[in-house]
């Protein structure tokens, strides 16, 4: 929208617009990236392991079935629902990095401090987990429509259950509604999925007036907008869950950057190491800080000792 008011405005323009008022350790940038940038791959558990070790058993699994072995700075995952686990690959969409870099002169020459990059689609299941309480058994879908694409996560209670495959077909395309409606049925049919529970709709969904579309086709599971009660909308002349819905990946994962130790996000992170090492102002390996402990030691030691001798 800057960009449009602005008659155009470069990306360089834009960031520069967004983060030049702040000094650049008063925030913290976020951001979500989707598919093609990133891919899914599902595994039947976890092999018995947990952290830096199930990482890189992920990474030879993956090594075996793709063409590209991921680094493990570029991989992450989640549990899933039925004790599964989704790993989460990056391949692109660093292309803001760079875009930062770029701009860094005209933001005190300090590069913004980005917390992480997650994935659209779990920045979207991160917002349900934090605001709604779902039983262990329901089977929920989001709806996420955008402008050129659109999106259907399956959840199973609070976790991860399926995806449908990226729908190229979004707000600006006609019938849309009817498009989405079939693939739920699909998707519904091709994952053995017995009932749909609940509905909740994102993004530019309102703007096509999906709910009520879709409220007779599945007159059993309530149909609502994706939106957190954690919000003060009271400023708001529209009605809130409309805006909150269509902004909802941004909204979630700033929410997840505001409270970074809440267990109901699913907490992932496909920042490359090297532009967060990068981001430290004073950093040391331990043998430095081993040093410091040594210099602060020595120092106590030889002041106590220079007055028991002038003594």
């Amino acid at each position: 929208e800057f960009a449009e008011a602005s008659g155009g405005a470069s990306n360089s323009e834009v960031i520069i617009g967004l983060l030049s008022e702040f000094p650049t350790n008063a925030y913290y940038l976020v951001y979500s990236i989707s598919e093609p940038s990133i891919y899914y791959q599902q595994f039947e558990d976890n092999f018995g392991l947990s952290g830096g070790k199930l990482k890189r058993k992920l990474v030879d699994e993956l090594s075996a079935t793709r063409s590209v072995k991921p680094t493990v700075d570029s991989l992450s995952y989640i549990p899933a629902a039925e004790g599964q686990i989704l790993s989460v690959i990056r391949e692109d969409g660093l292309g803001l990095l760079d875009l930062i870099e770029s701009v860094k002169d005209f933001l005190g020459k300090r590069i913004p401090r980005v917390q992480f990059i997650e994935t659209s689609d779990i920045s979207l299941m991160n917002l349900v987990r934090a605001n709604y309480e779902l039983g262990e058994s329901e089977v929920s879908i989001i709806v996420y429509v955008g402008t050129e694409f659109s999106r259907l996560v399956f959840m199973k209670g609070e976790y991860f259950f399926h995806f449908a495959p990226v729908i190229s077909e979004g707000r600006l395309t006609p019938n849309i509604e009817n498009t989405i409606y079939s693939r739920i049925l699909l998707e519904q049919d091709s994952a053995g999925i017995l009932r749909i529970d609940r509905i909740f709709l994102a993004g530019e969904a309102v703007k096509i007036d999906l709910k009520q579309f879709l409220a007779p086709q599945f007159a059993e599971a309530p149909i609502e907008y994706l939106v957190t009660t954690m919000l003060d909308t009271s400023e708001f002349q529209d009605n809130p869950e409309t805006i909150i819905s269509e902004y909802a990946i941004p909204i979630a994962a700033s929410m997840r950057a505001l409270e970074p130790k809440n267990k109901r996000y699913y907490s992932i992170d496909l920042l490359p190491t090297s532009y967060r090492e990068g981001q430290k102002a004073f950093k040391l390996a331990w043998h430095g800080y081993v040093l410091l402990a040594l210099i602060f030691a020595t120092t106590f030691f030889f002041t106590s000792r220079y007055a028991e001798q002038n003594e």
